[in-house]
C-alpha cells in the first residue's frame, strides 16, 4: 500500500509557546522551540469546502503520527460514506517528539510539562490561522488526541470551551484522583530501560516483528512506524554512533512520562499531576465529548469514575484492544467514532444556522435601556 492513498502531506514548523512553564524545559531560558504540524489534505479536493470540518489531532508519546495514516484514511472514508466531507487533518506532536524532537534537539532541557502541550497546540493552530491556512478558515474544528495527546486536546478545550465543535479522547490520559500509577513499574521505567541504538533498520524490523507489543498491529501502521519512528545516526545525543536510533530518543520519551517532584520531601520523587488536573476540569468543556478506552489498557479500568465528569450527550465507549488500539485496529476505531461525529457535526450545522439568523442589536434598544434603568433604581 502506498503511504498516502487519500491525502497529500505537508509539514509546517510553527512557533511553540514561550516562555515555558518550567525553567529547565530548554537548555537556555531564551531558547525558542518549534512544534511541527503535519497537514493531510484530501487529493480529491481542490480547496476546502465551506462549513466542512477539519480534524485536529495530537499524537501520543513515542508514537509517530504518520503511523496513524491508516486510521486517518479509514476515518475519512467512513465519514464520507455518512455524508460528511472532512476538509483535512492537522496532526501535532509534542516538542520533544519525532520530527519536532529532531528540530529542537539542541535546545531541549531535562523537563517536559504537559501543561505546555495545550499552549503549544494553540500556538501552532493560531500560527496557521493567522497565516490564513485554508483548513483553519473553512469550518469547525474537531479535537482528537491519543494518550498524552488526548490530555493535551482536552486541556485546550477546558481553557477555550468553544474552540472545538466536539472533543474526542482516544485512550486519553485522563485519570481521577483515585488513580495513581506507580512510576517504578510504569511506561516511564520501560522507556528508560529500552534499547535505542541498532546497526540498521532491517535489524529493527526483525526484532520488533517478534515483539509481543507489535504482534496485533495493522501491517500498514507497523510499516509506517518503522519508517518514521527511527532515524539515522549520528545525532546530537549520539555524535559518535553509527546505525539507527529512535526519532523520539528514550530520554525525551521518559521526560514526557514523568518529571521530578517539585516537593523535595515527597514520598515519590517523580510526579505527573496533569492527568488528574485535566480530568477534574472536564465539566468546563462546553462542547460534546467522547471517551474511547481499550479493555486491556490501564486507563479503561477507571470507567466507573467517568459519569461524574460527563454531561448529557457525552459518551464513553469501551472497545477490545490495548493502549495502542488505533495502530492495532484503525478501521474498527474509526467506525466507533463515526456515529458520535455524525450526530454532533450535523447538530453543529443546525446550531450555526440558528446563530446566523439570530438578530444582533448593536445599539442599545428601549427594552435593554428599561432593564438597566429599572435595575439601577433598585441599587
Amino acid at each position: 500500500m502506498a503511504e498516502e492513498v487519500i491525502f497529500k502531506k505537508t509539514y509546517v514548523n510553527c512557533p511553540a509557546a514561550y516562555p515555558r512553564n518550567h525553567p529547565t524545559s530548554t537548555m537556555h531560558p531564551d531558547d525558542r522551540l518549534i512544534v511541527q504540524a503535519a497537514i493531510y489534505e484530501p487529493k480529491e479536493l481542490t480547496k476546502p469546502l465551506k462549513g466542512s470540518p477539519t480534524l485536529i489531532f495530537h499524537a501520543a508519546n513515542g508514537m509517530p503520527r504518520e503511523a496513524l495514516i491508516p486510521f486517518f484514511e479509514d476515518l475519512y472514508s467512513l465519514l464520507k460514506d455518512n455524508s460528511i466531507q472532512l476538509n483535512g487533518i492537522i496532526a501535532f506532536e509534542a516538542v520533544n517528539q519525532c520530527n519536532s524532537n529532531i528540530i529542537n534537539e539542541k535546545f531541549l532541557g531535562d523537563t517536559y510539562e504537559w501543561n505546555d502541550g495545550p499552549r503549544d497546540l494553540l500556538s501552532g493552530l493560531s500560527y496557521l490561522r493567522f497565516g490564513k491556512h485554508p483548513l483553519m478558515m473553512s469550518g469547525p474544528l474537531i479535537g482528537m488526541g491519543h494518550s498524552v495527546g488526548g490530555n493535551i486536546v482536552f486541556s485546550l478545550a477546558e481553557q477555550n470551551p468553544h474552540y472545538f465543535c466536539m472533543v474526542l479522547g482516544l485512550e486519553a490520559m485522563l485519570l481521577p484522583d483515585e488513580a495513581r500509577i506507580d512510576m517504578r513499574d510504569s511506561y516511564a521505567a520501560q522507556s528508560y530501560k529500552r534499547r535505542d541504538i541498532w546497526p540498521d533498520l532491517e535489524t529493527v524490523k526483525n526484532k520488533f516483528a517478534k515483539n509481543p507489543a507489535f504482534k496485533n498491529w495493522d501491517p500498514r501502521a507497523f510499516g509506517l512506524y518503522l519508517k518514521y519512528g527511527f532515524r539515522e545516526l549520528p545525532t546530537h545525543l549520539y555524535p559518535n554512533e553509527r546505525g539507527v536510533t529512535l526519532s523520539t530518543d528514550k530520554h525525551a520519551e521518559t521526560h514526557l512520562f514523568v518529571q521530578r517532584s517539585k516537593n523535595p520531601n515527597a514520598e515519590v520523587p517523580f510526579e505527573r499531576e496533569e492527568p488528574h488536573e485535566v480530568f477534574n476540569d472536564l465539566l468546563k468543556i462546553a462542547v460534546p465529548k467522547m471517551f474511547l478506552c481499550a479493555q486491556d489498557s490501564f486507563i479503561g479500568i477507571f470507567e466507573e469514575y467517568y459519569p461524574r465528569i460527563m454531561k448529557p450527550g457525552d459518551e464513553f465507549l469501551m472497545v477490545p484492544g490495548s493502549h495502542l488500539v488505533p495502530y492495532e485496529q484503525p478501521k474498527a476505531i474509526a467506525e466507533a467514532f463515526v456515529p458520535f461525529i455524525k450526530k454532533n457535526y450535523f447538530q453543529w450545522v443546525e446550531d450555526r444556522e440558528k446563530n446566523i439568523k439570530t438578530v444582533r442589536k448593536r445599539m442599545i434598544d428601549q427594552e435593554f435601556a428599561d432593564l438597566i434603568t429599572n435595575r439601577d433604581s433598585k441599587l
